[in-house]
């Protein structure tokens, strides 16, 4: 009897379990609808959507002009202090080229910053030089250039997160000097 009950909560756990859970791209969509319904309520209250388009104009003059021309050098990747001899970097040009060091190889590809703090990169390629002692490192930050879709940037201007998502960063770099 006790099997009996003991597989009944069992079912009715992975039942509870399973409802409760909503695949990632659904919560993107949700996301986006409430996005949907901010931008028109804005438009719907034109008092409030002259604030919102200064404070936007403000957060791309603050962030995505800012990271420009740069040199941002790798200090966290997926939660853990990168403490490398050569940390990866890499640099954004103005003319939409990202260019860097991923800790082995160089590498290089394109960018596009669609809104003031999402950010995607591909096209990416690098040098294929062998290097035992930092390639797990360089497939990781490589691999992290391709899920990346926001950014952030600290006030003071010095630090950079490449996020996913509303997740928690998925890398931070320090500006370089």
């Amino acid at each position: 009897m006790k099997k009996f009950q003991l597989a009944a909560l069992f079912c009715l756990c992975l039942i509870l379990l399973t409802g409760c859970s909503m695949p990632a791209d659904k919560v993107e969509d949700y996301v986006d609808q409430a996005q949907e319904i901010q931008d028109s309520t804005a438009a719907q209250n034109p008092d409030t959507s002259d604030q919102d388009s200064d404070s936007d104009s403000t957060d791309q003059d603050l962030t995505s002009a800012n990271i420009l021309d740069k040199k941002w050098q790798l200090t966290e990747l997926n939660g853990v202090a990168i403490d490398a001899e050569k940390a990866p970097y890499f640099q954004l040009s103005s003319d939409s080229k990202i260019t860097g060091f991923a800790g082995c190889n160089n590498f290089f590809g394109t960018y596009e910053i669609e809104q003031p703090l999402q950010v995607k990169f591909s096209d990416l390629g690098s040098t294929m030089m062998f290097c035992p002692d930092s390639s797990q490192l360089e497939l990781d930050f490589l691999a992290l250039l391709t899920k990346v879709d926001n950014f952030s940037l600290s006030q003071d201007g010095l630090e950079l997160s490449l996020n996913k998502a509303r997740m928690a960063p998925l890398a931070r770099f320090s500006l370089a000097e």
